[in-house]
């Protein structure tokens, strides 16, 4: 199983899903943006989950989720966010949906589903 992008302004929150992805034994990389991804991305890295944040500076969650449902349409994508209301512009196919920051068990699950099911 590839590593999982962590895309997160907030270092604290950053370090808990980091913790994690510890506890799963998956490692992740992290960016700051929605911008930062991309370009990560555009070079060729190759997660095998994108869990994000949505309300972030120098491009958020949607510009993101967008890119991805354009470019990586095979890309597991969640969204990990207070942001709860939203409309997405765009979804794709391998869109797992939006997890409330406080749902730590629920974001859990879903990164040992994905181990579970990527061998």
């Amino acid at each position: 199983m590839g590593p999982i992008l962590i895309v997160e302004d907030s270092p604290d929150m950053q370090l808990l899903i980091a913790e994690l992805c510890d506890l799963a034994e998956i490692p992740y990389i992290k960016r700051d943006s929605g911008n930062q991804a991309i370009d990560l991305l555009r070079s060729g890295f190759k997660p095998s989950l994108v869990i994000s944040d949505y309300n972030m500076f120098d491009g958020n969650g949607a510009t993101l989720l967008q890119y991805v449902a354009r470019k990586r349409t095979d890309l597991p994508f969640v969204f990990f966010t207070s942001e709860l209301n939203v409309e997405f512009p765009l979804l794709h196919a391998e869109f797992k949906g939006v997890i409330d920051k406080h749902e730590f068990g629920k974001l859990y699950r879903l990164i040992l589903e994905l181990k579970m099911s990527q061998g």
